[in-house]
């Protein structure tokens, strides 16, 4: 059986009033997160680069229609807290942030605010970890170089551990047989083992499991009516 791909839903931050006054930085930070979802090995539900508290409600519902095992969290430049508490606050699915830096140094004499700014994704980690950490979500970061290898690596372990929760959460499994009485080591708590509404599980019973074999279909019905005679023939 194959199993299924993770769901994956990713977003991007970022603050909408530098955009006016910095006009090519959203199409930079929205090309930095296309470059992210591209080595992401998962079907995926983006939510685009987050930018107002209004837009992170519009994301946080449309995850939460969505069915998700994981959610990303793409930090292109600095945004505020409040514009990321809404987005995941509302699942209990594992988050992750990506602080992924776009180079390992800045020419600083000839940096200006809108460069410092596409490569500045570093600066709301602390205050989102602090958030999360305040509201009781797990904090998760994938720190590295955006555009080297190592971090999707990294992020490749927690889409297939993804994929391995979703194909148990989804997976029909039956329970087969009964243990001998006494045998403590072997009793399972079906309620605990199946927790998922939409995991169906069963107890089924052994003729139920598959169709008799021919063979058995066939074979000769044995009475106990004893060996048959031989019929008498008549000698001329």
């Amino acid at each position: 059986m194959r199993t299924p791909r993770a769901r994956v839903g990713v977003f991007g931050i970022g603050l909408a009033a530098y955009w006016p006054q910095f006009p090519s930085l959203k199409e930079r930070l929205e090309g930095y997160q296309r470059h992210v979802e591209a080595h992401i090995a998962a079907d995926i539900v983006s939510a685009g680069l987050v930018d107002t508290p209004q837009a992170a409600a519009a994301a946080g519902a449309l995850f939460a229609a969505s069915d998700l095992d994981l959610i990303l969290c793409y930090v292109g430049t600095y945004a505020t807290s409040s514009q990321v508490l809404p987005v995941v606050q509302r699942m209990k699915t594992p988050v992750v942030i990506l602080n992924l830096q776009p180079c390992d140094a800045l020419d600083y004499e000839n940096t200006g605010t809108a460069e410092w700014l596409a490569n500045c994704s570093t600066c709301c980690v602390p205050e989102i970890s602090n958030a999360f950490t305040r509201c009781r979500i797990p904090v998760r970061i994938i720190s590295g170089m955006l555009f080297s290898d190592e971090p999707w690596h990294e992020l490749a372990q927690w889409t297939h551990a993804a994929a391995a929760a979703r194909a148990l959460r989804t997976a029909r499994i039956g329970f087969l047989g009964h243990t001998y009485p006494g045998m403590l080591d072997m009793y399972s708590d079906s309620p605990r083992a199946f927790p998922s509404p939409s995991n169906p599980w069963s107890i089924p019973k052994w003729k139920k499991l598959a169709p008799p074999s021919p063979s058995h279909r066939m074979s000769p019905k044995i009475t106990s009516a004893g060996p048959r005679k031989s019929p008498s023939r008549s000698i001329a």
